[in-house]
This record gives C-alpha cells, sequence and structure tokens, in this order.
C-alpha cells in the first residue's frame, strides 16, 4: 500500500484545480486506466492524511487541506516507511506523467 501512496503522490503534483470533484475525477481515471481499484489508493491516502482508516470523503480532505499540506502530510508518510520523498512518480514509457492520472 506504501507503493499506491508513492504513486499518487507523484501524480498528484501535477494537479493544478486542488477542487474535490477535480481529485476525484483525476484518482478516478488514473485507477480505471490501470486496472486498480479506488479503495487500493484511497485507503492508504485516507491513513496518511488523516492518520486513521475512517474519514470524511477522501476528496473532501485533500481539498480542505489543500495541495500544500496533503503532499506533505503524504510525503512524511512515505518518509517513515523509508520510501523516497515527493521526487518518485510511477515510470511509464507510454504516457507522460500527466497523462497518467488524466491531467489536462
Amino acid at each position: 500500500q506504501v507503493r499506491a501512496i508513492s504513486i499518487t503522490l507523484g501524480q498528484l503534483g501535477f494537479i493544478e484545480d486542488w477542487s474535490s470533484l477535480s481529485l476525484n475525477d483525476a484518482i478516478v481515471k488514473y485507477a480505471k486506466k490501470r486496472d486498480i481499484k479506488l479503495g487500493v489508493i484511497a485507503q492508504p491516502l485516507r491513513a496518511a492524511l488523516t492518520g486513521n482508516t475512517v474519514s470524511p470523503g477522501i476528496f473532501e480532505i485533500l481539498a480542505v487541506l489543500g495541495k500544500e499540506q496533503s503532499l506533505a502530510r503524504i510525503n512524511d508518510v512515505l518518509t517513515d516507511y523509508g520510501e523516497l520523498e515527493f521526487t518518485l512518480v510511477e515510470e511509464d514509457s507510454t504516457l507522460d506523467k500527466k497523462e497518467n492520472l488524466g491531467v489536462d
């Protein structure tokens, strides 16, 4: 699940419109494109952002916290687990990183 968070972190950095609707659209598109269930991304993301497994909607949490605070919290969790910091993104030779998450 740390991998799901690290991939998500790299992709979230490209989202400019940090609204719950935009975040929802982007992450759902990314999950569908990769054939990943949304829970595989949302649950570890929820834990990283709130420190809990139960919370309001993940996209609302991201929007309320704001981009800088959200990415910082995710990065803190990854750093605690020995993962690379924010620079970690999924390598994909067929898509640029913005396209991976459905960002125009």
